[in-house]
């Protein structure tokens, strides 16, 4: 159906570009809010790694994930475009390179 997963910690790297909480959903799955309810799944997990606050970072051409981080209740942040010097650069697709942050407080 998808995967969703999480990285703990705030480096630079997660709060700017990668966020605490990842998620995909296959095609076939999609528009079942399945995503949202991985999240409120997983909220106890979060909990126990003292995650009291988690970055979800998309890309802002994805309107599916951002409506659905809306939905958690996070709260924007920012719109950035990750610098051409930035060390994981090759990683970012050219379409993947301009994200907006949200912050949730768990």
């Amino acid at each position: 159906m998808g995967d969703i997963n999480i990285k703990n910690g705030f480096s630079q790297n997660i709060i700017n570009y990668r966020g605490n909480i990842g998620f995909t959903v296959k095609e076939e799955f999609r528009g079942n809010k399945l995503a949202l309810r991985s999240v409120k799944l997983i909220t106890p997990v979060l909990k126990f790694l003292e995650l009291e606050k988690i970055y979800i970072i998309c890309n802002k051409n994805n309107l599916a994930s951002k409506k659905t981080i809306e939905l958690f209740g996070a709260e924007f942040i920012e719109e950035a475009k990750i610098p051409e010097d930035y060390e994981f650069i090759e990683f970012y697709p050219e379409e993947s390179r301009t994200k907006l942050s949200y912050l949730l407080i768990i």
